[in-house]
C-alpha cells in the first residue's frame, strides 16, 4: 500500500528538507507526496526562489520538469478542497480528521497532534515516517 505524505509547502522550500524528503518518496519507497493543495508544486518553487534562488533550480527541475524531460513523478494529486484563507497546517489538521494522511510533515505543531511531525525532528526509522515496502510471504511446497 502506498503512502500518502503531506508536507508544508515552506518545509519542502528548503533544499535540506527537500532533499531528504524527495530521496525518501517514490513508488519503490512506499509513499507519495500529496500535492495538497492542488497548487503545492508551484507554491514550493515559488517558496524554494524566495528562499534560495541556487537550489530552487534543483527543486524546480524535480517538481516541473521542462518539456521532453523525464522526471521521476513522487507526488500524487489529491482532490481534497483547500480554503485559502487558513493557513497550510490548519487545512491538512481539517482533512486529516475525515480523510487521513498517512503523515504530515509541517514546521511546526502548534496544537500537538500527534499526526504532525516536525520537521527534523523525528526519525525517519520509526513508525509513522518508516514504511513497510516488502511483505514476507511463507508459501507452502505443493507436490504435484
Amino acid at each position: 500500500m502506498i503512502k500518502e505524505v503531506a508536507v508544508e509547502p515552506e518545509v519542502m522550500a528548503t533544499w535540506s528538507h527537500f532533499r531528504e524528503l524527495w530521496d525518501d518518496c517514490g513508488v519503490s519507497r512506499g509513499r507519495l507526496l500529496s500535492e495538497f493543495p492542488p497548487d503545492w508544486r508551484e507554491i514550493v518553487c515559488r517558496k524554494a526562489c524566495e528562499t534560495s534562488a541556487t537550489k530552487a533550480g534543483g527543486i524546480m527541475a524535480r517538481l516541473k520538469p521542462g518539456p521532453g524531460q523525464a522526471g521521476v513523478k513522487r507526488w500524487i494529486p489529491t482532490n481534497r478542497a483547500y480554503d485559502k484563507g487558513k493557513d497550510w497546517l490548519t487545512n491538512a489538521e481539517k482533512h486529516d480528521a475525515s480523510r487521513p494522511f498517512d503523515v504530515i510533515v509541517a514546521k511546526g505543531n502548534p496544537r500537538d497532534k500527534s499526526r504532525v511531525l516536525v520537521a527534523v525532528e523525528f526519525a525517519t526509522d520509526q513508525a509513522p515516517r518508516k514504511t513497510n515496502t516488502q511483505i514476507e510471504c511463507r508459501g507452502r511446497l505443493m507436490v504435484f
